[in-house]
């Protein structure tokens, strides 16, 4: 049973930094790359600066680190996004990998459904952009090309399947799993307790063949009891901040939104381990607990299929020390497995 996995982490955002967004930036990234993350999620939200400008900062700064662009295709036409795809690959020979998102932009008129059929088209143009020199023709319900010159000075061979984008869908509805699926890509969403989990994944997915990816935060301490500490420390109850959460679910189109506020509202902690306390500011689930537990929980997860894991902050060299002992024992386990 081969259950290796990878691990990114994600970059900060505008509200974050308290000096300089590119000085703390490149910190972070040097310091992920350093505990051997392959990479990171680069946002895209209102409350984010532009993810390729971000990308560019972090091709400049690293050796191999590679960014996982989110994309959004009511923001970005799909002859841009392969336009930098191209570039940044090209120009840094630095592989992008990009996470599909479909958002939920102001002045967006489509629902729910036609955002995953605009995103299969957005994903088609892009792929025959990148994989072809000749001139494009296109037509959808979404994008229509006709000879569309997208020729780029240099080889077509600079993409060959090696160099192509990984991808990533992220969501949490039938039609996120059916593009996933239908592409070959990861699915990528935050995950439930593992008994949720573990019933979703048995019940929905595991005859597809999917591959998962996970976004989930780690507070880590030798003891149990320090590491909860910290938890509800960093991460303080707000009962207005639980009120927006909740409003915000409910207008919410994303299925996976709706799922998190449900566990959310249902409860603060399962499984001893897994705890929503920090859902209304972070959008994420968090694992608390000591290194061991920690490391049980996630080789639970990769038993289930995941293989890519997003980690959440907070970034400090610190808490990277403590997830890096959560891993190192995670490993040994995977390794008695495997023996």
């Amino acid at each position: 049973m081969n259950l290796q996995y990878e691990l990114y982490t994600n970059t900060l955002t505008i509200q974050e930094p308290k000096k300089s967004f590119i000085d703390l930036t490149i910190e972070h990234i040097k310091r992920a790359e350093r505990y051997n993350y392959k990479g990171t999620l680069v946002p895209y939200g209102k409350n984010t600066f532009d993810p390729w400008i971000v990308s560019l900062i972090i091709a400049q700064n690293t050796k191999n680190f590679i960014p996982l662009v989110a994309v959004q295709p009511y923001s970005v036409p799909p002859q841009t996004t392969a336009k930098m795809i191209q570039t940044i690959e090209y120009l840094y020979k630095r592989k992008i990998n990009i996470n599909y998102i479909t958002g939920e932009e102001n002045g967006d008129k489509l629902n729910h459904d036609e955002k995953y059929l605009r995103l299969n088209e957005y994903i088609e143009v892009v792929n025959s952009i990148l994989l072809n020199n000749k001139p494009m023709t296109y037509h959808g319900t979404y994008y229509n090309f006709t000879n569309y010159d997208m020729k780029l000075p240099f080889s077509s061979n600079v993409f060959s399947n090696s160099r192509l984008p990984e991808i990533f869908i992220a969501g949490g509805s039938e039609m996120s799993i059916e593009t996933a699926v239908k592409y070959g890509y990861r699915w990528a969403t935050p995950p439930g307790p593992i008994s949720i989990y573990e019933n979703y994944i048995n019940n929905d997915i595991s005859s597809k063949n999917l591959k998962l990816a996970i976004g989930i935060g780690i507070i880590a301490r030798p003891d149990a009891n320090d590491a909860w500490e910290v938890a509800r420390d960093l991460f303080p109850q707000s009962r207005i901040q639980s009120i927006q959460t909740i409003v915000h679910s409910k207008k919410s189109q994303s299925h996976w939104i709706k799922k998190m506020a449900e566990l959310a509202a249902g409860q603060e902690v399962y499984d001893d381990v897994y705890w929503m306390g920090a859902y209304s500011r972070k959008f994420n689930p968090y694992l608390v607990d000591d290194y061991d537990q920690i490391a049980s929980y996630l080789e639970k997860y990769l038993k289930l299929g995941v293989r890519t894991l997003i980690v959440a902050g907070p970034y400090t060299e610190e808490e990277f020390e403590h997830r890096n002992k959560v891993f190192l024992l995670l490993n040994s386990k995977l390794k008695s497995l495997q023996s």
